[in-house]
This record gives C-alpha cells, sequence and structure tokens, in this order.
C-alpha cells in the first residue's frame, strides 16, 4: 500500500478528520505530527482546535512547493492497543492576480 496524496494550494484551508472504527470514542488519544519535506514542523499546528480527531490548517499557513505529512497516532487508554493513519498534501504554485484599488486616470 502507498501514501495518500492530496494537492492543494497555498490559499486553501482544510480540516484533516481521523475516524474511529474499533476504539471507543471516550478513551483514546490523538498525537499529531506534521513533517515539511521530511523535517517536523510545529509552525502551522492550530492551537485553538479542541477536537483531537480534527486537525485544521488555515489558508496560507502552507508554502507553495513543499510537501506536508500529516500523521495521527491513536491510542486507546484502556489498553496498549494504537493505530496510526497519514495523508501527504503537496501545495502547488497558484495563479497570481494583481488586484489594484484606488488610483485616477
Amino acid at each position: 500500500l502507498g501514501r495518500n496524496y492530496i494537492y492543494v494550494y497555498s490559499n486553501s484551508s482544510m480540516t484533516i478528520q481521523a475516524t474511529l472504527n474499533s476504539f471507543q470514542s471516550n478513551d483514546v488519544e490523538f498525537k499529531w505530527t506534521i513533517n515539511k519535506n521530511g523535517v517536523i514542523d510545529y509552525s502551522i499546528i492550530d492551537l485553538s482546535t479542541t477536537d483531537e480527531t480534527k486537525f485544521i490548517v488555515g489558508a496560507y499557513k502552507l508554502l507553495p512547493g513543499n510537501q506536508y505529512d500529516f500523521n495521527v497516532a491513536v491510542k486507546s487508554s484502556m489498553s496498549s492497543t494504537y493505530s496510526v493513519a497519514s495523508i501527504s498534501a503537496y501545495v502547488m504554485y497558484g495563479d497570481v492576480i494583481p488586484v489594484l484599488a484606488g488610483g485616477s486616470n
């Protein structure tokens, strides 16, 4: 099996959701890690998120031309059972569109 990839633009926001199939939702711990081009990157972590099952990335948090790997480890606090999942996002360059405001003839 290979890694899951998505392609995004830096002006896109996204939510990554961890779903629970074999765990009770009240006895699990989530640990998210993010790698940018293979190096751990904590700069995009949204500390305001209270739902541990979700990882929210705001628009313009990801830099074009880079690959980000989002990894989540889910561990049961009642047993030693755990599961891991990951997805990679490649951030594409978008068109630059200038916006002019004000001025006169």
